[in-house]
């Protein structure tokens, strides 16, 4: 990547608490096809993470009902 990995980290954490994608592109100057390449890159990364410390057992997680588990995001459609 050619963005420095804070800026992208910021980015990111913005739009998972609900920051608008036209604000973020405004704000930064970055194009939205290289805000989508983020958030699939995020997203590859995090079902990798999942799949090895939750999935392949690295974490005894005990009893873990969905209804507790909350999730914010938003969907951006380009």
């Amino acid at each position: 990547m050619k963005t420095d990995l804070n800026a992208v980290t910021l980015i990111l954490t913005l739009l998972i608490f609900g920051c608008l994608l036209p604000a973020i592109v405004m704000a930064f100057k970055i194009d939205e096809r290289t805000l989508a390449d983020w958030l699939d890159k995020a997203g590859e990364h995090a079902v990798r993470v999942q799949e090895h410390l939750v999935c392949q057992g690295h974490f005894e997680l005990g009893q873990v009902q969905a209804d507790v588990l909350w999730c914010r995001s938003q969907r951006i459609v380009l």
